[in-house]
C-alpha cells in the first residue's frame, strides 16, 4: 500500500520535531559544558568562543567524582548480586516446596511490594541508626535490599511458576538442594544478565 503524500509529510514533520526536542537540550548541555565562566555569565554566546575542559577537570579533581563512581559501582553490584541470589532461592522455595507458612510468606512479600515506599523511610532510618550504620555504604546496601528483594522475589515467583514442575525433580539424590540442579538452567533467563 502506498501512503498518501500528506501522511508521509506529517510523519516526517513529527519525527523532525521529536529529533529537535531531543537534540536541542543535548546541544545546549555540551556547549555549556565547554564554555568558560566568562562565556557563561558575562559575554553570552550560543557557541563557545574558546572551548575549555576546565569544568570537567574541576569535577574529576576537586569533587571526588571517581570516588563517587567507585562507591556507586560497589553498592549497585553488591545489591544486585545479593538480590538475585536471595530472590531466586526465596521464589523457588515458595513456588516449589510445600511447608507450613509458605502462603503467608508469599502474602507478606506481596504486601511489602504494595506498600508505599515513603512509609518505610522513618523505620529504615531508625534501624540503620540503631545498627550504627549511619552514613555508610552498608546502610545504602541494606536499604536497597529491603526494596529490591521483595520485588524481585515476587517477579521470580511468577517466572518459576511458568517452569514445568517435572523439570524440578532432582536428577540424583546426591544434590545438596533437591530440584535446583535441574531447574536452574530453566531459570537462567530470569537470573543472569544478557
Amino acid at each position: 500500500m502506498h501512503e498518501s503524500l500528506s501522511i508521509r509529510a506529517t510523519t516526517y514533520a513529527l519525527l523532525a520535531l521529536f529529533v529537535l526536542m531531543v537534540a536541542v537540550p543535548l546541544f545546549w548541555m555540551v556547549t555549556t559544558a565547554l564554555k568558560s565562566n566568562k562565556d557563561l555569565y558575562e559575554d553570552f554566546t550560543y557557541l563557545p568562543r574558546r572551548p575549555t575542559f576546565q569544568h570537567f577537570v574541576r569535577v574529576v579533581q576537586r569533587e571526588d567524582l571517581l570516588t563517587n563512581i567507585r562507591n556507586s559501582l560497589a553498592v549497585a553490584s553488591t545489591t544486585t548480586a545479593v538480590t538475585v541470589v536471595v530472590s531466586a532461592f526465596a521464589a523457588f522455595s515458595i513456588v516449589r516446596y510445600r511447608y507450613w507458612g509458605r502462603e503467608w510468606v508469599g502474602r507478606l512479600i506481596l504486601f511489602k511490594y504494595l506498600l508505599p515506599t515513603a512509609m518505610l523511610f522513618i523505620p529504615l532510618y531508625t534501624i540503620v541508626v540503631a545498627l550504627g550504620l549511619g552514613n555508610t555504604l552498608k546502610s545504602l546496601m541494606l536499604t536497597y535490599l529491603s526494596f529490591t528483594v521483595p520485588f524481585c522475589t515476587w517477579m521470580l515467583m511468577g517466572y518459576f511458576r511458568s517452569i514445568p514442575p517435572e523439570s524440578s525433580r532432582p536428577p540424583s539424590s546426591r544434590s545438596p538442594w533437591p530440584g535446583t540442579s535441574s531447574s536452574w538452567p530453566w531459570s537462567s533467563p530470569a537470573t543472569t544478565p544478557r
